[in-house]
């Protein structure tokens, strides 16, 4: 269970969407800056202006964990700036729960009760909560820097990669044919420091959802201390924005 929590706390605001395969980018290409790589992300989502005509999101779904044959009813509520809620229920365990005010996040699980986010951990969960954070690169990642085209699932992806803290790592890999971001990788230091905490997360299966793309099928591979490597898919079913969300519902619990 705690595997599951330390994986959604990182899921569904790390990145955005898929493309068709081609050929790789040619050497003899001029590579585009990063301000052009992230401007032809924000048209590729929809737009500046399509995403911020939007201050809340609700979205249902379901967490399948590969080799295991379950399935787990998932909730996500956010809302701008920064504020974000999952809640997954696993049968004859209980109700998971992930969140953040924008200041403060937390977990709470039946195994180890009510937890608050620190150091890395904390700094990680307000930045993939920002609501704006596909038009707000720059500002939460400002010493983002261009890397060497790699290839994401055979189809060409641009590499920009950011060193929020010392200890922590972020690679963001956008398609050269679409601009959408195909796959995110994270690395932080882990809560009492257990060591690296490693994930990759895969988006695909791209549907517009008021005037912006979003990722119907996010892949996540992680490797935790303590925990097996392990694999859970995300699929949406649902999702509608805004939805009026009372602030509180983001709040620490008292226990």
């Amino acid at each position: 269970m705690k595997l599951i929590c330390t994986l959604l706390s990182m899921s569904l605001w790390m990145a955005w969407p898929s493309a068709a395969p081609g050929q790789a980018p040619s050497s003899t290409a001029a590579a585009p800056t990063v301000d052009q790589i992230l401007d032809k992300f924000a048209q590729a989502i929809g737009g500046k202006a399509a995403l911020e005509r939007l201050s809340s999101r609700v979205i249902k779904g379901n967490v399948e964990m590969a080799g295991l044959g379950m399935s787990f009813n998932w909730e996500s509520y956010a809302k701008a700036p920064a504020k974000r809620l999952s809640i997954v229920e696993v049968m004859a365990l209980g109700t998971i729960l992930e969140g953040c005010n924008g200041k403060t996040a937390w977990s709470k699980n039946p195994m180890s009760g009510l937890t608050e986010k620190k150091g890395e951990e904390l700094a990680k969960a307000c930045r993939d909560a920002d609501f704006y954070r596909d038009v707000n690169f720059k500002k939460i990642y400002p010493n983002l820097v261009g890397k060497e085209p790699e290839q994401v699932a055979e189809e060409p992806a641009h590499v920009l990669e950011a060193k929020p803290s010392p200890g922590s790592l972020e690679r963001f890999y956008f398609s050269t044919k679409t601009g959408l971001l195909v796959r995110q990788d994270s690395e932080f230091e882990a809560a009492e420091g257990k060591g690296k905490t490693r994930a990759q997360a895969l988006l695909e299966d791209y549907r517009v959802v008021d005037g912006i793309k979003m990722p119907f099928t996010t892949t996540i591979k992680a490797d935790v201390p303590g925990q097996p490597e392990a694999t859970l898919t995300i699929k949406i079913i649902e999702i509608k924005h805004n939805v009026p969300i009372d602030d509180a519902k983001f709040e620490k619990p008292n226990a």
